[in-house]
C-alpha cells in the first residue's frame, strides 16, 4: 500500500480503476484507525477525480493540439462516481484536500446533476471544509436575477424554486446543515442566515408589491432593543414545509445546534445572542429561540424572559403552540422511521412541543429572586400602555394583543395562584399551582355552561313532542304536561328576525314544536282542564294552518308549520270540537304542499267513518288544486291568473260544503288534462311529479272508502 501510495502519480492512467478499488478497500479495513497514509490516499483520489472531471467536462478548442491524451478508461463516468462516493466519504481524512476541491468548484458552471449529488449527499464535506461547503451551498441555492432578462426570476412560488425538492430526504435535524454548524460555528451561521434571510426576503416583496409596510417585532432586551422583520407566516417556517423546504431544513438544524451547545454547558445568553443575530434579522429566528428558551426553561429564564413580555410574540407562540399539540407540523411517520437513524437531536421530542411560551410567565411568580419577575412586570405594563386605552384598541388587533397582555399581568401576581395536587399516570402526586379564571371570565363561562344546558333541554322537549305527534305510543300524560308548559311559556311570535342562520333555524324549529303541542294537545289531552287548554290551542291551529311559513321540499309532515296545523285540526274535528268545522278541514284539502296533503291522507280512513262523503270531497279538491292556469308571460297577468286559480278553489270548498250540509246535489267529478294540454286555453295540470303522486294516493284512498264505486 505504501508502494502504490507513492507511485500513484506515476501510475498508467488505465490503471486507475484498479487502484482505486484497492484503496477504497484499505479505507474501509483500517478505518477508525488514523493512519497518517489515508489522508495521503484522500488526496490521491481527489487529484484522479479532478483528472476525470476535467477529461468530461465539456471544453471548446481552438486546435487538435490543446485535446488532451485520452486516459484509456472504459466507462469513464462510472469510475468518476465511483471515486466521487469514496473521497465524499473520506474527506474528513484530508481537509486540506476537502477545502481545495470545493475551493475550485464553480457553482455556475458546474453540472446540474453534479450539483445536486453535493447539495444531498455531500458526505464528509461539511465536516472537513465547512467554510467552502456553505459557500458552495449558498451560491448554488440563491440564484442571482438577471436585471435584463424577462425569464430569469422563478422565486414567484418559492424563494428557492428548483432546488426544493433536493432536500425531501435530509434528516429532520438538518443533516449537513447541522454538520456545517458542529464544525465551524462561524461558517454554519452564515450559512443559515443566508438562506433564512433570502427567503424573508422573497417574503417582503410580496408586501412591497402590495405597497404593504413589511411588518416588524421589537423586543426591548437589557443591552438594547432589536427588532424583527416578518409575518406569522414567516413565524412559523420553523415547522412548517411551505412555502420552502429549503428553509424549515436550516431552521431545524440551528435549533439543533443550540440544543447541543447548551447541552454541552454553553450558557443561553451566549447561545440565544448568536441564535437571533443583529437588530433587522428574520422574525423565524425568534421562533427557535422560543424553542430552546421553554425546552431549557432552568438555564433559560433569566434571559428569555423579554420574549415573554411581547404580545404580538405571544400571540405567535399561541398559534406555534396549537399546532404542534395537533400534530399538525411533524413529519409523517414514515418520515420519521426513515430517518430515525441519522438525526441527532430529537427534535419533536423537546419541551417545546408540549409548552408555550406564556405559561412561563407564571413560573417567574414563585422564583426566590423577584429581580426578573420585577422586569417582566414592568415590561408588561409598559405593553398595555403603548397599546392604547380598551375603547379605541378594541376597534383592531390591538385589542387582543391588550387583552393578552392584561392576562399576563394577572398571571405575575401570586395571590392570583391556588396550590393544587396533581396525581400523574403512575399514581404519583406533585404539588404546583394553578391560575385562578378571572371574575370575568368565569361568569362568562358559567353564562355558556347555562345557555349550553338551555339549548340542550330545548332541543330535547322539542324532539320529544315531534315523536309523541308522529308516534302516538310515545304521548303520556306527563310529557304532555311538559310539552303544554313550555309551548304556552313561548313567545306568541316565535319568528326570529336576526341574520344568523342558526337563529333563524332555531326559531322555527320553537314555532314548529309550539303548534305541534297545540296538536298533541288537541289529539291527546284529557285532563279536567282541557277546555282551558284548548282556548290556547285552537287559535294557534288556525293561525298556524293560515301564515305562510318557511316551506321544505317534500312530504315530511314535521318540517311543514301548516301540515303540522292540519293534524291538531282535523283530531279536533274528530273530537267534535265547536271551533273546529268542516270548512277548516276543506280548507287543508286546498293546500297543495305535499305534506299537508300527506296528513290529510294519514286520516281520510278515520274522516270517512265520521262522513262517509268526506274523503271524496277531499280528493275532488286535491284534484281541483292541481289544475293550475298556464304561467303568463307577465306579472300582472300571472297575478291574475293565480287569484282565479284561488278563486276556484274556494268555489269548489263552498260546492262541497253545500252538498256535505244536504243543500244540493253530489259535485261531479273533475276530468283531469293529460300533462302540458290545454283546456280551453286557460287551465294545465300540473307536472310537478310528487304532486301527482298525491293526487293518486288521495283519490285511490278516496274509492276505497266509498260504498258507491
Amino acid at each position: 500500500m505504501v508502494w502504490l501510495t507513492i507511485s500513484a502519480k506515476s501510475l498508467p492512467t488505465e490503471l486507475i480503476p484498479d487502484a482505486v478499488k484497492v484503496f477504497q478497500a484499505w479505507l474501509m479495513t483500517t478505518q477508525g484507525y488514523n493512519y497518517p497514509i489515508n489522508a495521503q490516499i484522500v488526496e490521491i483520489l481527489f487529484d484522479w477525480h479532478a483528472l476525470i472531471e476535467s477529461h468530461l467536462t465539456r471544453r471548446v478548442y481552438r486546435d487538435m493540439s490543446e485535446i488532451p491524451p485520452s486516459l484509456n478508461i472504459d466507462h469513464l463516468d462510472d469510475v468518476r462516481n465511483e471515486i466521487r462516493m469514496i473521497v465524499f466519504t473520506y474527506a474528513n481524512l484530508n481537509r486540506a484536500a476537502a477545502e481545495r476541491y470545493l475551493s475550485h468548484i464553480n457553482s455556475e458552471k458546474i453540472r446540474y446533476h453534479d450539483q445536486q449529488t453535493l447539495l444531498k449527499s455531500p458526505g464528509t464535506l461539511p465536516e472537513a471544509a465547512p467554510g467552502p461547503y456553505a459557500e458552495f451551498v449558498l451560491a448554488a441555492l440563491i440564484e442571482t436575477d438577471d436585471p435584463d432578462s424577462h425569464h430569469s426570476r422563478r422565486r414567484d412560488y418559492r424563494p428557492f424554486e428548483v432546488h426544493e425538492h433536493v432536500f425531501l430526504d435530509m434528516p429532520l435535524d438538518g443533516g449537513s446543515f447541522l454538520t456545517v454548524l458542529n464544525s465551524s460555528r462561524d461558517d454554519g451561521l452564515r450559512l443559515i442566515r443566508g438562506l433564512v434571510e433570502h427567503a424573508t426576503n422573497w417574503r417582503r416583496e410580496q408586501y412591497q408589491e402590495q405597497r404593504i409596510p413589511f411588518p416588524q417585532i421589537k423586543i426591548s432586551f437589557p443591552d438594547g432593543e432589536k427588532t424583527f422583520e416578518g409575518d406569522l407566516t414567516v413565524f412559523r417556517w420553523a415547522r412548517a414545509a411551505g412555502p420552502s423546504l429549503i428553509t424549515g431544513t436550516a431552521l431545524r438544524a440551528l435549533e439543533a445546534w443550540g440544543h447541543l451547545q447548551i447541552e454541552a454547558g454553553r450558557s443561553f445568553d451566549d447561545v440565544l445572542q448568536h441564535i437571533l443575530g443583529l437588530s433587522g434579522s428574520s422574525v423565524a429566528f425568534l421562533s427557535v429561540a422560543i424553542d430552546l428558551a421553554l425546552s431549557h426553561w432552568s438555564v433559560a429564564s433569566a434571559t428569555a424572559w423579554p420574549l415573554a413580555a411581547n404580545p404580538r410574540l405571544l400571540e405567535f407562540d399561541e398559534d406555534r403552540f396549537k399546532h404542534d399539540v395537533a400534530s399538525v407540523n411533524r413529519p409523517s411517520r414514515a418520515l420519521r422511521q426513515q430517518s430515525t437513524a441519522a438525526i441527532r437531536v430529537d427534535l419533536d421530542a423537546q419541551l417545546s412541543r408540549r409548552t408555550r411560551l406564556f405559561d412561563g410567565i407564571g413560573r417567574y411568580v414563585f422564583d426566590e429572586d423577584t429581580t426578573t419577575l420585577t422586569r417582566l412586570r414592568s415590561a408588561l405594563e409598559q405593553a398595555r400602555d403603548e397599546l392604547g386605552n380598551e375603547e379605541k384598541a378594541s376597534q383592531d388587533q390591538a385589542g387582543e394583543w391588550r387583552a393578552m397582555v392584561i392576562r399576563a399581568l394577572r398571571m405575575t401576581v401570586a395571590a392570583n395562584w391556588d396550590a393544587v395536587t396533581h396525581t400523574l399516570q403512575d399514581g404519583t402526586q406533585v404539588d404546583g399551582y394553578q391560575l385562578k379564571e378571572a371574575p370575568e371570565k368565569q361568569q362568562e363561562r358559567e353564562d355558556q355552561a347555562a345557555r349550553a344546558n338551555a339549548g340542550l333541554q330545548r332541543m330535547n322537549i322539542r324532539l320529544r313532542i315531534r315523536s309523541a305527534l308522529l308516534e302516538p305510543a310515545q304521548s303520556t300524560p306527563a310529557l304532555l304536561k311538559t310539552a303544554l308548559d313550555w309551548a304556552r311559556a313561548q313567545p306568541s311570535e316565535a319568528q326570529s328576525t336576526s341574520d344568523d342562520k342558526d337563529d333563524n333555524y332555531d326559531a322555527e324549529w320553537d314555532r314548529r314544536a309550539m303548534v305541534m303541542a297545540a296538536a298533541l294537545a288537541g289529539r291527546d289531552y284529557e285532563a279536567v282542564d282541557r277546555a282551558d287548554v284548548m282556548s290556547w290551542a285552537v287559535p294557534v291551529l288556525l293561525t298556524a294552518s293560515m301564515q305562510l311559513d318557511k316551506e321544505y321540499h317534500g312530504s315530511q309532515i314535521e318540517h311543514n308549520t301548516t301540515a303540522i296545523a292540519t293534524l291538531g285540526i282535523v283530531s279536533l274535528f274528530l273530537r267534535g270540537e265547536d271551533n273546529i268545522t268542516r270548512r277548516h278541514v276543506l280548507r287543508a284539502a286546498g293546500h297543495e304542499h305535499p305534506a299537508v296533503q300527506e296528513a290529510l291522507g294519514q286520516n281520510l280512513q278515520r274522516l270517512g267513518q265520521v262522513d262517509d262523503r268526506l274523503p271524496r270531497s277531499i280528493a275532488r279538491i286535491v284534484m281541483i288544486r292541481a289544475i293550475h292556469p298556464r304561467r303568463a308571460s307577465s306579472v300582472e297577468q300571472q297575478g291574475i291568473n293565480d287569484r282565479r286559480h284561488g278563486e276556484m278553489v274556494d268555489a269548489t270548498i263552498d260546492t262541497e260544503l253545500r252538498w256535505l250540509d244536504n243543500e244540493g246535489d253530489e259535485p261531479a267529478w273533475p276530468t283531469l288534462a293529460p300533462c302540458e294540454q290545454d283546456l280551453g286555453g286557460v287551465f294545465v295540470l300540473v307536472t310537478m311529479g310528487i304532486s301527482r303522486t298525491m293526487i293518486w294516493k288521495i283519490s285511490h284512498r278516496a274509492t276505497l272508502l266509498t260504498k258507491d264505486r
